[in-house]
């Protein structure tokens, strides 16, 4: 409340007490600065991939440098195993790498990963991490703080966080949504990270999804949705771009497959496993 002649980070901030004492974890909003410094100007058309040809062509090269991209879709549709896509990518070409998950742990993420045939053998050299979480009694600061200091021990340049609904579901008991959020992605700019957020949606209608009443409605610079589309008895899996800043993209829908050995893989445009998109009706596609 008060220190003299000083300056202090106002509000309240959590702390634990536990075998090795008191620990402290600052309130993330504190932190940021209000004035984001913009990225220097030849780093504005730089794009970062997947190595997914197609995808990355329907990014035309790749989502913006310094961005944050919200990966959205129900359960079972690939966002985590897109999410490790793109990290397999950074790693491969040199670019430091943090994956945070809050379902699976380390060592699940890099057996999945070696069953798909992603390269990250980059382990061994530092630019490529796991950071997990149990999804349980999620302390919202104590994450940030985590995150913060393996982005400075690594000097990360790609992230991705998977899911963004757990850190939102614990920042909602406190009514910090769209705050801690904005913070994150504030402090993930600052530090030129270009970031992927997989959110979980339970229930899609169309190809359009409403972000109007979460805290996500102002911060999603980039919006991919998957879905799964049910057809002739089974269903089927889509991707599709719905928005990127400043930028032009492709909007047709995609099919996508997953497979061992090969990892997710995008179909190209008009084509489908068994069919899908040559006779399927328009009010399918759209529902």
């Amino acid at each position: 409340h008060k220190l003299r002649g000083m300056n202090r980070l106002r509000g309240s901030h959590a702390y634990i007490i536990d075998q090795g004492g008191l620990s402290f974890f600052p309130r993330l909003e504190t932190l940021v600065p209000r004035t984001l410094t913009p990225a220097s100007d030849n780093s504005q058309n730089v794009r970062l991939n997947f190595d997914l040809s197609e995808l990355d062509n329907m990014l035309h090269g790749g989502v913006p440098y310094s961005s944050s991209t919200l990966l959205a879709g129900s359960p079972g549709t690939g966002k985590t195993l897109l999410g490790l896509h793109f990290a397999a990518a950074g790693a491969t070409r040199g670019e430091p790498t943090l994956f945070v998950g809050f379902h699976e742990s380390r060592v699940q993420l890099l057996d999945k990963a070696a069953r798909l045939g992603l390269a990250l053998g980059s382990v061994e050299q530092g630019l490529f991490d796991v950071l997990n979480f149990a999804p349980v009694e999620l302390e919202p600061d104590q994450v940030a703080l985590q995150i913060r200091q393996r982005i400075e021990k690594m000097g990360v340049r790609r992230l991705v966080l998977d899911d963004l609904t757990e850190l939102d579901r614990a920042c909602n008991l406190e009514g910090r949504n769209n705050d801690f959020i904005a913070a994150l992605m504030a402090y993930f700019k600052e530090q030129s990270i270009t970031a992927i957020f997989n959110y979980t949606v339970s229930k899609l209608t169309g190809n359009e999804l409403d972000l109007s009443n979460t805290s996500l409605a102002q911060l999603a610079e980039n919006l991919l949705l998957l879905r799964r589309i049910e057809y002739k008895t089974r269903f089927y899996r889509t991707l599709s771009v719905l928005q990127m800043r400043d930028s032009d993209y492709d909007p047709h829908i995609r099919q996508i497959t997953i497979q061992d050995g090969k990892g997710l893989t995008v179909l190209p445009e008009g084509k489908g496993e068994g069919g899908l998109f040559l006779d399927l009706p328009p009010e399918l596609i759209n529902s």
